[in-house]
């Protein structure tokens, strides 16, 4: 959707944004078939492509696909891939769920209290439309 693809499967494509200087991932249809250890595989490619294009913003788009949260892997999120975006600088993370998925989360459902205080350095919004999403992003 974004410019360059930086990486494609089955489950996940992730390409860049140069003039918005953001990553975009998107989870396929079928990621609802991984297992949570395929899950982990692909995930880590959201630090990959950071390391990549250097940039500190990032949208995930599951709207067409979402991966059922465990508080186990919630958790593995939280200690690595939230981690690895603090480490690397990331000032912003904008989340697409459709309308109603964002409803059912109460808004951040799956960030757990411990874990507040770990993101409050990046800046996170839960969107249902692309549009606005990269609006904000952008800002």
């Amino acid at each position: 959707m974004f410019g360059e693809v930086l990486y494609k499967s089955d489950y996940l494509l992730i390409t860049y944004d140069k003039d918005g200087n953001f990553v975009y991932a998107k989870w396929l249809p079928k990621v609802i078939d991984l297992d949570e250890e395929e899950f982990k595989k692909e995930i880590s490619h959201f630090l990959e492509a950071i390391d990549k294009t250097g940039y500190k913003k990032i949208i995930i788009d599951a709207l067409q696909g979402i991966f059922p949260m465990t508080q186990t892997l919630n958790q593995w999120i939280m200690e690595n891939i939230t981690e690895g975006f603090l480490q690397r600088g990331v000032k912003k993370v904008a989340y697409l769920y459709p309308a109603d998925y964002i409803s059912k989360l109460g808004l951040e459902m799956f960030i757990s209290q411990a874990s507040m205080k770990t993101m409050s350095e990046i800046q996170r919004k839960f969107f249902s439309d692309i549009d606005q999403a990269v609006e904000w992003i952008k800002a």
